[in-house]
């Protein structure tokens, strides 16, 4: 066994990394932690160990937080970080027993007080380059990089709860499911789509196949008359047109009247799962129509007149509006008579799904048509919807391939 100026380099990362790790009674790392960085050899290993074990963090931020390093002490990329340098990032970042706060400091800039989208993204690419789940991504970049999109938009959308394109240090300790917590059990699965949240590429493949059906080869910008056709014409007009009207959320595509991968990602999440406080929000601004942050009579008949003239249109009857309208009220016991604040709906989130599914699509509505109100404020949340709907829209694709699987030997 070979010994050196920081002691035995033949023993096993763990022991090694028990060896060099220790703190001063301030919380700062000691200075015999600089062997970490001059052992060239098993470098990324015992960083990705230091990180699990020591800051709650992942192994898969090892390569980014050497990168961080590196530039502070303008490194190059094959030189041992010096203990000064590594003891100054440790000092402006890390809290030993706060994993929220080790995140929230490695990974959004210094001069700023929030996480926006570019600070992750170099952290996603890093997962996409190393996690063995995801090599199915080598087919090319562009799948790279939609996936790292829709990653980021799952991850703003619920910890980013009023869409300011920010996240802060409470919203990281709020939000669940726990972005850190799901960043770091990425570390325990090889198989990617054991880690449903945020990180799952079923639910990504879902999300793009859902788009190309609509968009069509080539083009990457969704239109108002091709939204229309989601889910078998589903959406009704009216709310296709308060959608692309953005009054409940600002579109991020460049060209007017236009919605972006990212902006159909963020609306079938929302279709999808209605249980959500992000749903939640979304679905209330739409049809809140005054904007005056109540729902009224007048605001929810307009929605349901088109409905109930579709409805009528295909043989189908329908509970006349003032009944659902009546029962809603009843057992949300509004503080204002007549007037729903989005607060009422947040106390029962899936009776709250269940109204906003019956006014702006026809499928659910059918589907809400045969159920009981009473019985849907029991159920609570008990289900996640959109896990439910991506499996389903899994198990479908699978019996369509296998269907032209069939007719091509035929």
């Amino acid at each position: 066994m070979r010994t050196g100026r920081f002691g035995s380099f033949g023993m096993g990362p763990r022991s090694r990394l028990r060896q060099l790790f220790s703190v001063t009674t301030t919380g700062q790392p000691s200075v015999s932690y600089t062997a970490l960085w001059t052992e060239g050899s098993g470098r990324h290993l015992i960083l990705s160990l230091f990180l699990q074990e020591k800051l709650g963090l992942s192994k898969y931020m090892s390569e980014v937080i050497l990168g961080q390093l590196r530039r502070t002490g303008s490194l190059m990329d094959d030189q041992p970080v010096p203990a000064e340098i590594f003891a100054a990032w440790w000092s402006s970042r890390i809290r030993l027993g706060d994993a929220e706060s080790n995140f929230f400091h490695v990974v959004k800039d210094q001069s700023s007080g929030c996480i926006v989208a570019d600070d992750l993204r170099p952290f996603m690419w890093a997962v996409v380059h190393r996690h063995p789940g995801l090599e199915i991504l080598d087919q090319s970049v562009e799948l790279k990089e939609s996936y790292v999109d829709t990653v980021l938009c799952r991850i703003f959308y619920f910890c980013d709860r009023f869409d300011s394109k920010r996240i802060h240090l409470r919203d990281l300790r709020q939000t669940r499911p726990s972005l850190v917590e799901c960043w770091r059990k990425l570390d325990e699965h090889d198989d990617i789509n054991d880690a449903r949240d945020y990180f799952c590429y079923l639910h990504f493949h879902i999300i793009l196949c859902k788009f190309r059906e609509l968009v069509g080869d080539g083009d990457t910008l969704l239109d108002r008359d091709r939204l229309m056709m989601y889910n078998g014409f589903s959406f009704s007009h009216r709310c296709v047109d308060r959608i692309f009207s953005e009054e409940a959320r600002k579109f991020t595509s460049p060209i007017p009247g236009t919605m972006s991968f990212e902006d159909f990602a963020h609306l079938i999440m929302s279709d999808e799962d209605k249980t959500t406080e992000t749903s939640l929000r979304f679905w209330f601004k739409i049809v809140d129509l005054d904007g005056d942050g109540f729902l009224c009579i007048h605001d929810v008949r307009w929605f349901f007149e088109e409905q109930l003239g579709r409805a009528n249109s295909m043989g189908e009857v329908v509970v006349p509006l003032h009944s659902y309208f009546e029962q809603l009220h009843d057992m949300l016991r509004p503080a204002s008579p007549g007037k729903i604040a989005l607060r009422d709906f947040m106390k029962y989130p899936r009776m709250a799904s269940a109204f906003f599914s019956m006014l702006v699509s026809l499928n659910k509505l059918f589907e809400i048509e045969s159920q009981d109100l009473f019985s849907l404020k029991r159920q609570a949340s008990r289900f996640n919807d959109w896990d439910m709907f991506c499996q389903q829209e899994h198990e479908r694709m699978l019996a369509n391939q296998g269907e032209e699987g069939a007719t091509e030997e035929y």
